[in-house]
């Protein structure tokens, strides 16, 4: 069994970009994976914006097992990061921006690299 990967997207002030990030782990080739999104943005128009675009990529992805969590204030970048790491439930964790995109081997490269090494 492959081990779950959990993928962590802090997103602040860039909801031109979060359906972009999203879209690009929809890509993956490697499919054992959680998505947590961690909404900082603590503006409602802003919740609202993303809310609806992580509404439409799990309409898009249903197979896709997404996490959306809005903090009620801005935390800052670390502490929104260790917010997903807290609803995390894979064996691995790794970290997407919200202005990022992972190309479509990426989390496959990385787990392989991660079994290899016997790496935490």
């Amino acid at each position: 069994m492959q081990p779950l990967i959990s993928v962590v997207v802090a997103t602040f002030k860039q909801d031109n970009t979060l359906l972009r990030a999203l879209d690009s782990l929809a890509e993956q080739t490697y499919k054992n994976f959680e998505i947590i999104v961690v909404d900082d943005n603590a503006d409602e128009d802003f919740n609202t914006r993303v809310e609806k675009l992580v509404s439409l990529f799990c309409e898009e992805h249903k197979h896709i097992n997404l996490k959306f969590i809005v903090n009620t204030k801005n935390l800052g970048s670390a502490h929104t990061r260790n917010v997903g790491i807290d609803a995390s439930t894979g064996e691995y964790i790794t970290f997407l921006d919200d202005d990022d995109l992972y190309l479509p081997e990426n989390l496959e490269k990385q787990i392989e690299n991660m079994l290899k090494t016997d790496a935490d």
